[in-house]
């Protein structure tokens, strides 16, 4: 079956002589269907990496990002979104996003009952234990850092008074 598009991956490496850093790069076409490539990637990653993060957290951030990122992008016809990822030597995982649309500063806002969006970002900030975004010559970088998930609690390391 041939797809409308292409994903290019650009790798998922372990630089050498580290064991604490692990990262992973994919460059997707800037149409409807790379959130759910995206998504598919990110648990493939997680899995090969045997991640210590909520599988479920980094799914629904990336979707978001990545979602963002295309609808940023549709003014630009051919662009692409990339999405790379980082095990960090805490446990934790960076999720970064890039589009090349320089969009100005992003905020959490408080979407009204019957708006059909506008809650991306509150799920990003709500699941990530931090993130945010950059300006670049090329576009605009969004980021979030999921923390390490205790394997008896269930909670993120660093935050046992927390319930999410």
């Amino acid at each position: 079956m041939t797809r409308p598009y292409d994903a290019v991956l650009l790798g998922i490496e372990r630089p050498a002589g580290s064991r604490d850093t692990s990262t992973a790069h994919l460059e997707l076409p800037a149409v409807a269907e790379a959130a759910g490539t995206a998504r598919r990637f990110t648990r493939f990653v997680l899995a090969a990496w045997s991640a210590q993060v909520s599988a479920e957290d980094a799914d629904l951030i990336v979707s978001e990002l990545v979602t963002n990122a295309l609808t940023a992008s549709e003014q630009l016809p051919g662009s692409m979104v990339v999405l790379a990822l980082a095990a960090l030597a805490d446990g934790g995982v960076r999720i970064d996003v890039w589009d090349p649309v320089k969009s100005g500063p992003l905020a959490v806002v408080r979407a009204g009952r019957d708006d059909e969006g506008g809650r991306g970002l509150l799920l990003v900030d709500a699941l990530s234990s931090a993130w945010g975004q950059a300006d670049c010559a090329t576009g605009t970088q969004v980021w979030a850092r999921l923390t390490a998930v205790a394997a008896t609690t269930g909670r993120a390391t660093g935050q046992e008074g927390i319930e999410r």
